[in-house]
């Protein structure tokens, strides 16, 4: 007896199915593109291919959101999607490129490697397939998980493209009136891009989600003023905005990176869900913690980074918020270079013990020795606080016994848990930090 076919997720599904529809035609009418040699029929199909993959954005925006608001996402639905991506946003931005180019080239009388842009664009549809099943992997079906990206996200990248062709085919582009030789070098600089963003989708460069970052949970009314007026522009002005739109976005991923490279901090944090109860995990009460961070040895911002991106996908935890870095100088112990200290404060669902274990083998998965008291370390992981929890065991004293007078742990806790209460002290984070910083009684 062959096995019964599962129920699938109508809604989804029919949303995916509508992008893999938009991606086909794309593709189909860029073929026809190739069939003439009329300049206006060219255009034409070249315009309605970028918006068919304009279009499918819009189901694929849908079809995720819709599946986890119904509580319906299911490893078919991720895996069609996946498939679907690939097509409308891996292999017709790669086609639309690769026929712009070779028409463009041909009837301005060029003399081209006609293997060169197959190559280029070629490299975009592979580095658009290892991105989507390194996302199908990676990725949980938990919102949180939907809040920020590692690389460009395919859409995105085909975003560029689809608003590129716009911007150089579209009757009422700017670009309209430019002259042909203007022109060709435009078409030369859109042959390049595949390759930047095909490096960026596979990259490990932090993107927003934007469709969560604007549209998740309650807005102030500016907001919606804001959104009214960004969608006035986009139907108004479409030739330039969908191209500045989507290029901004892929630029805007490295640029954060290096400007939080340069500064030591994290400049994007995810809102928090406003209708989500921070003394909640899945429904059951949770404890709010402190966890102060340190390294000396070797590369500390990339030791600390490592820990709070563990600290995110710990069970039945929330990170609430990370505080920048702060260069500090050693407390006791031999002679040793500076420390990299933060604070990250979380919501969490497991005891006082569990936690402490997971910050355990955290440290040792980055190599932490424990041969010399108060030596340099690779990563440095103390719980100082755990809501009002007062204990003292063989392996836990909380509060952190010396928590009060570390100047290193109070300035990066005060920026994300000022009003915390020690519950030995009764004072606050920020009392406490100010307590420790005020003029000494001579």
């Amino acid at each position: 007896m062959s096995p019964r076919i599962k129920p699938v997720a109508i809604l989804p599904t029919l949303c995916t199915l509508g992008n893999t529809f938009c991606g086909f035609l794309a593709i189909s009418k860029i073929a026809d593109a190739l069939l003439h040699q009329n300049a206006e029929v060219f255009r034409q199909n070249i315009v309605f291919a970028a918006w068919m993959i304009v279009l499918a954005m819009v189901f694929d925006a849908l079809d995720g959101k819709i599946a986890r608001l119904t509580n319906q996402t299911t490893d078919f639905g991720a895996q069609l999607d996946s498939l679907t991506d690939l097509i409308t946003f891996g292999v017709a931005p790669a086609f639309l490129v690769k026929v712009v180019a070779d028409y463009t080239f041909t009837t301005n009388g060029i003399v081209y490697q006609d293997k060169l842009p197959l190559l280029l664009t070629s490299v975009y549809a592979i580095c658009a397939a290892l991105r989507l099943a390194r996302f199908t992997l990676e990725t949980e079906p938990d919102p949180k998980a939907h809040e920020t990206f590692k690389g460009l996200p395919s859409p995105g990248a085909a975003g560029v493209i689809a608003g590129t062709a716009l911007f150089l085919f579209e009757k009422d582009s700017p670009l309209a009136s430019f002259d042909a030789a203007t022109r060709l070098t435009l078409v030369k600089v859109f042959l390049g891009m595949p390759i930047a963003l095909g490096l960026l989708m596979v990259s490990r460069v932090e993107y927003v989600h934007l469709v969560s970052r604007w549209f998740k949970g309650r807005k102030p009314f500016f907001h919606l003023l804001m959104i009214v007026g960004l969608v006035f522009v986009a139907a108004t002005w479409h030739e330039v905005a969908f191209f500045v739109a989507f290029t901004s976005y892929a630029v805007a991923g490295p640029g954060l990176a290096l400007a939080e490279r340069m500064l030591g901090r994290k400049l994007f944090v995810p809102d928090e869900d406003e209708d989500e109860d921070d003394d909640e995990i899945d429904g059951k009460p949770a404890q709010s913690a402190l966890i102060a961070l340190g390294s000396n040895l070797g590369d500390r911002e990339a030791h600390l980074r490592f820990a709070i991106e563990q600290l995110r996908g710990l069970p039945r935890t929330r990170v609430v918020a990370v505080s920048s870095f702060h260069e500090t100088q050693p407390v006791g112990g031999p002679p040793q270079r500076p420390f990299l200290n933060a604070v990250v404060r979380v919501a969490t669902g497991l005891g006082p013990e569990p936690l402490l274990a997971r910050l355990a083998d955290l440290e040792k998965a980055r190599g932490r020795e424990r041969t010399v008291r108060d030596g340099p370390r690779t990563l440095d992981l103390d719980l100082v606080l755990f809501g009002a929890t007062i204990c003292e065991t063989p392996s836990l004293t909380l509060p952190h016994p010396r928590f009060r007078e570390r100047a290193f742990v109070l300035a990066p806790a005060a920026e994300v848990a000022a009003e915390m209460v020690d519950p030995v002290s009764g004072k606050s984070i920020a009392t406490l930090l100010a307590a420790l910083r005020a003029p000494k009684a001579p």
